[in-house]
């Protein structure tokens, strides 16, 4: 794999600075007189243009679901690998189309190269005031991380590592006034994933997680494991709900992609919820998912949070809202859901006047920068317990 040298100095343009003087002279009325005739008039204050004020675009679109993808580059043997281009396409379209959030899975594997390829990712995305929801999970074989998670001894050092890893300072772009924040989620559908059943989850998961968690980072949020999407999900939230899973998080989560299912949903609880995964599968329908199934779900729930599921998946016609394409040995990307994407965009600058949107390459001119240093992916790889 190769490693990238971070950048320690970004090149900031300074916000543009306006300034006005004036000064006034004392002059007899037959002076101004002289002015009046032999001048041209003045210009009213009204006619002058306000300045124009430089500005990211606004975070009001809710959040989205993210994955890390990694090619085979011929360049650098068959191991796969992160492209920086295509971590600049898919967070360039998720600043641009103003979501506030991403959640993407913080994958843990043997030899620890998907949790490497989650960070500049989050970290990236914090720096553009961005929320993350980092999944703490296991894209690979094998169940290591949910042994290591539900065992006295190794539980918090592992848990340290997500912090230390993905909760630190980050490096800020030109404008910005607000880090992202992070939350952490335990797990993706754990009876489909790990096998786990409701009550397994909460008593060998969940409660010594948020145990732990919260000594180590009490100021991170922690999120329940959401089920299946499916009616079947409705049964084993509910069993959630029966083993405490509320005690021990600070926030349930459900996955929506049934409509029929929102009202047994607003049965089991009142409590604010964050919808891990919504969408529907049809790119004709993504609007009216968005402008009007959202809406209903989100009148018969608390919703506090809600991501849309995917803007990159690689099934041509499904969720996703642009395609990443091959284009002259690079990457390029294209806007394949048009109406959801105008909705998006018309609602994070539409309103925005007398201002400059900063754009993305200006506030991340190098993605490199938020790449782990050559230390920190030692200390990863080599992490042992």
């Amino acid at each position: 794999m190769k490693r990238l040298q971070p950048h320690h100095h970004v090149t900031r343009r300074q916000l543009l600075a306006w300034s006005s003087a004036c000064a006034g002279l004392t002059v007899t009325a037959s002076a101004q007189e002289r002015r009046r005739t032999s001048r041209r008039p003045r210009v009213s204050r009204e006619s002058v243009s306000p300045p124009v004020e430089r500005t990211l675009i606004p975070r009001v679109n809710g959040g989205i679901n993210i994955q890390p993808i990694r090619v085979v580059d011929p360049a650098e043997g068959s191991e796969p690998i992160i492209r920086p281009e295509l971590i600049d396409l898919q967070l360039r379209a998720i600043y641009e189309a103003g979501f506030e959030s991403i959640r993407l899975t913080l994958s843990w594997d043997g030899l620890r190269f998907d949790l490497l390829a989650a960070i500049p990712y989050v970290r990236a995305a914090r720096a553009l005031g961005i929320d993350v929801l980092g999944i703490i999970g296991q894209l690979g074989f094998g169940h290591d991380l949910s042994r290591l998670l539900s065992d006295d001894e190794t539980r918090e050092p592992v848990l340290q590592l997500f912090v230390d890893t993905f909760a630190g300072d980050v490096l800020p772009v030109p404008g910005n006034e607000r880090r992202g924040d992070i939350a952490f989620q335990i797990f993706n559908e754990p009876t489909n994933f790990l096998g786990l059943s409701a009550g397994e989850y909460v008593r060998f998961l969940l409660r010594p997680i948020s145990e732990t968690l919260g000594r180590l980072s009490p100021d991170t949020q922690l999120i329940c494991a959401a089920p299946v999407g499916l009616e079947v999900g409705l049964r084993r939230a509910a069993e959630l709900l029966e083993y405490g899973a509320e005690n021990y998080c600070d926030r349930m989560a459900f996955h929506v992609y049934d409509e029929d299912s929102v009202e047994s949903l607003a049965e089991l609880t009142q409590a604010p919820v964050w919808i891990t995964e919504t969408g529907i599968a049809e790119t004709a329908s993504h609007l009216r998912w968005v402008t009007e199934f959202v809406p209903s779900l989100e009148s018969r729930l608390d919703v506090e949070r809600l991501f849309f599921f995917q803007p990159s998946a690689f099934s041509p016609g499904g969720h996703r809202l642009i395609a990443l394409e091959e284009a002259d040995g690079g990457f390029a990307s294209r806007i394949e859901s048009e109406a959801l994407w105008s909705h998006y965009r018309d609602r994070a600058v539409g309103g925005l006047t007398n201002s400059e949107i900063i754009p993305y390459d200006e506030l991340i001119p190098d993605i490199t920068q938020y790449f782990p240093a050559d230390e920190e992916v030692d200390r990863l790889l080599d992490f042992e317990i």
